[in-house]
């Protein structure tokens, strides 16, 4: 289990993030185009399924899916900020306040667990994964994306002029050790997903001269292990819920 002082460390962060943003009036904190482009092609948009989103935010991401399809969602994030405008903003969603690595659900209770731009953000990635294996049905799936370490710590590096990017990205991976991370947590069935682009949002994040150089990068054309960001389809085992160890 993730150590009381790192949680209460990564909450703190994330909380001030949020305050500042949307104090500035800015609602994104991910490309929420970008995971639906995912969600749809992995056709993760099935009425039939139920499906969690964890790290939901102010709610951008669940409420274009429930505009999409009428789908069952819980969506959970640990920012009370966060929660508190989005219930505001889209008063159909359920949204609630969990952790990442203590969640307040039951076992085995959905088909699908999504999360976008959050597993970077925490401490401890196999408290996180056994978490979703238990709350997820065997052979559930858990859709997400992550940063690349490879290409995400030379870009923060030189916008943060330093290694300050490390507080609160503590989990950036690379393909094999997300692969490792899964399997060792229930997940034996790895699918990375290659999109075309990053997205506009992602781009804007970065100071001009490195998003001049980020769109002359043929993207598409680099292996799995280069591209900027991962999209995962990982599927649970089909065992009773016992999550593994570790």
């Amino acid at each position: 289990m993730m150590a009381y002082k790192e949680l209460s460390i990564a909450s703190k962060i994330y909380e001030e993030e949020w305050s500042g943003h949307l104090s500035h009036g800015r609602e994104d904190l991910g490309d929420s185009d970008m995971s639906m482009r995912f969600l749809q092609q992995v056709n993760a948009l099935d009425p039939s399924k139920r499906i969690l989103e964890i790290g939901c935010g102010i709610g951008k991401l669940s409420s274009a899916i429930r505009q999409c399809v009428p789908v069952s969602l819980l969506s959970v994030d640990i920012s009370t900020t966060a929660l508190s405008y989005g219930t505001s903003r889209f008063p159909g969603l359920h949204l609630a306040s969990m952790d990442t690595v203590c969640l307040a659900l039951p076992s085995e209770s959905f088909d699908t667990v999504i999360s976008f731009d959050l597993l970077e953000h925490v401490p401890d990635v196999r408290a996180h994964l056994r978490e979703v294996y238990r709350v997820l049905k065997p052979g559930g799936r858990y859709l997400f994306q992550t940063p690349n370490i490879l290409t995400n710590a030379v870009f923060e590096t030189i916008q943060y002029r330093g290694f300050r990017w490390r507080t609160f990205h503590p989990s950036l991976q690379t393909v094999g050790s997300l692969k490792r991370h899964l399997r060792a947590g229930g997940f034996p069935d790895v699918e990375f997903h290659k999109l075309a682009t990053t997205g506009t949002f992602k781009e804007s994040l970065l100071p001009p001269v490195i998003r001049q150089i980020f769109q002359l990068v043929p993207w598409e054309q680099l292996p799995q292990s280069l591209q900027t960001n991962f999209y995962v389809r990982a599927v649970r085992d089909q065992r009773e819920c016992a999550a593994p160890a570790g």
